[in-house]
């Protein structure tokens, strides 16, 4: 399946059936989060199904997609140490730089804006290459 990724998490796949098309946001919490938008529309847990005849509007689009940035970024404020841990080594972040983030209470994408660049290269284990991939991954979205 065609997927589309920000920063090394998938964020969205596409798939065609004989009768349909799918849009997949590799997260049933994304559907959940804009069930009153998707009134009408065919969906399982993981997947949105519509008419080939009758593609998905730009604007649900960006909502679809926003909301699973939304997801990947951290507004599911309740995500653990390990899990963080995770998500920087999926931004390809070695172990010092990750429990640097990890130890300065820096847990999500939107922690990572909240601190200055100079305060981050503060931080013990955060050198020249793990400053450009935060840079990157705080100025995504």
């Amino acid at each position: 399946m065609p997927a589309f990724k920000v920063e090394g998490k998938v964020i969205a796949g596409f798939a065609a059936g004989r009768t349909f098309n799918s849009y997949y946001p590799h997260s049933g919490a994304v559907l959940d989060r804009l069930a009153t938008e998707l009134d009408g529309y065919e969906r399982t847990r993981g997947a949105l199904h519509f008419p080939m005849e009758k593609p998905l509007s730009k604007k649900l689009l960006k909502q679809l997609v926003s909301a699973k940035l939304d997801l990947v970024e951290g507004d599911v404020a309740l995500k653990s140490k390990s899990g963080s841990d995770d998500m920087w080594r999926s931004f390809g972040l070695a172990a010092p730089a990750r429990r640097a983030l990890v130890g300065a209470g820096i847990l999500t994408i939107r922690d990572l804006r909240q601190v200055a660049p100079q305060d981050l290269a503060q931080l013990h284990g955060i050198g020249p290459k793990a400053l450009e991939t935060l840079k990157k991954c705080s100025s995504a979205k």
